[in-house]
């Protein structure tokens, strides 16, 4: 690699770190609400909360041969776009949820 492609590819990882941050944190400062809205208990709260690092932990392996099989430019692209679009359809269900309660 070039020393170009490697400051661009240093430059995209901070961006994508930068915007997962950003992502995670706008999510992680409406627990509170959202707890009050849906009606959770703290231990029904510590539940899906908990849910989040086992499915890190059961999808670590498979990204790990996927990216062997594939590259990890191409496994990074697709997980980006399924995070954005997870979030947004799991902003879109509470919210509805939220609207029914």
């Amino acid at each position: 690699m070039s020393i170009k492609q490697i400051k661009q590819a240093e430059y995209c990882t901070k961006a994508l770190f930068f915007a997962c941050g950003i992502s995670f944190a706008s999510w992680a400062s409406r627990i509170p609400d959202l707890k009050e809205r849906l009606g959770l208990g703290d231990a029904a709260l510590g539940t899906v909360l908990f849910a989040m690092p086992i499915g890190s932990i059961c999808a670590l392996p498979i990204a790990g041969i996927m990216i062997d099989k594939f590259s990890s430019r191409k496994i990074t692209l697709v997980a980006t776009l399924f995070y954005w679009y997870y979030w947004y359809l799991c902003e879109n269900v509470i919210f509805v949820l939220c609207k029914i309660t």
